[in-house]
């Protein structure tokens, strides 16, 4: 009963803990959050069980109609402005968002150039808002002066293809090595905590990856912070799974000396 207790009360801080941040994040206004919860909340969606999946929903769906009613029409207006039609604004806040977009799809496409541009090195770490600068004082305007918005062009027009090939690559071995682990414990129940472990570990990384196409982070703490706990649990996972399965492999290789031999 004790044990009973705790699950539930776990489960209602979980989940509790989500609602508040999934409120503040409606309420915020940013884009990029409510782009990362939705790519999140379908992933979760298509690999829970059928009931979750209707329990999910439903709960989703009364949050959502419970929290836009209470939004501000230059919230509500600043989340418009994720479709191409910004012709209606009417709040301040909200056609400084459009401007904002406008803006940083000029970056996007000036941080791609630059990738094509210096190819090999890049413009140099951290250097894209004076490469940019140059580039457009040279054409006789004025510089933004704004990072890229967008880490995966970040590291291409910074430190090159070369150096954005090896930051894919680290990112897909650690999606590849949680993925391995949870797919080898999918199916035996005393393994179900590192079954969650990998997948709450592989949910963060692909937060990560969703968000950064919206943000310039490569060089900071997040990556080699979330690449580093999916190096470490996969190596404790695989010793794990090691241990577990060793004496098996060992029982089945005697039985069919045992069964060759007669």
């Amino acid at each position: 009963a004790i044990t009973s207790q705790r699950f539930r009360l776990r489960w209602l801080l979980g989940y509790g803990a989500a609602l508040v941040c999934i409120i503040i994040s409606l309420k915020s206004g940013s884009r990029a959050a409510i782009v990362t919860m939705g790519v999140l909340f379908v992933l979760i969606v298509l690999h829970a069980g059928f009931a979750t999946k209707i329990k999910l929903v439903v709960i989703v769906a009364a949050l959502i109609g419970g929290t836009v009613p209470f939004l501000s029409r230059a919230t509500i207006e600043r989340y418009l402005t994720l479709t191409p039609d910004t012709d209606n604004l009417v709040t301040a806040e909200a056609k400084f968002a459009a401007g904002s977009s406008q803006s940083r799809r000029y970056i996007l496409n000036q941080s791609i150039v630059f990738t094509l541009r210096h190819p090999l090195f890049g413009v140099g770490p951290g250097a894209f808002a004076i490469a940019e600068e140059q580039s457009a004082r040279a054409k006789g305007r004025r510089g933004a002066w704004l990072q890229t918005h967008n880490t995966y062009t970040q590291v291409s027009s910074e430190i090159g293809l070369p150096g954005f090939a090896i930051y894919i690559a680290i990112l897909g071995s650690s999606v590849w090595g949680l993925n391995r682990v949870r797919r080898a414990t999918a199916h035996d129940i005393s393994l179900k905590r590192l079954h969650q472990m990998a997948t709450c570990i592989l949910l963060s990384m692909t937060i990560y990856m969703v968000n950064t196409f919206f943000t310039s982070l490569a060089f900071r703490m997040y990556m080699p912070t979330l690449v580093g706990f999916a190096a470490a649990f996969v190596c404790l996972a695989d010793q794990e799974l090691a241990r577990r399965t060793g004496p098996a492999r060992l029982r089945a290789a005697h039985s069919a000396t045992v069964a060759a031999a007669r």
